[in-house]
């Protein structure tokens, strides 16, 4: 559970794991969509503003497909 990990200890392999789980419930766009608010949040806690962390751990994951409309 993502909740129960220190902001300093999250690693991608976290969110890997979250977005794995995840897609067996939900579809890709919902999945691609949190994502990105996820990812976003963590870009403002890395730069100058916040200074959170060193780095983002959502930059190196790819976001799911969508199929084909």
């Amino acid at each position: 559970m993502i909740a129960a990990i220190r902001l300093f200890d999250l690693e991608a392999s976290n969110f890997s794991e979250w977005c794995d789980r995840w897609l067996r419930e939900v579809a890709p766009g919902s999945v691609k969509r949190e994502m990105i608010l996820i990812g976003t949040g963590f870009s403002t806690a890395v730069t100058n503003e916040w200074g959170f962390m060193p780095t983002n751990p959502m930059s190196t994951i790819k976001k799911p497909k969508e199929p084909a409309a």
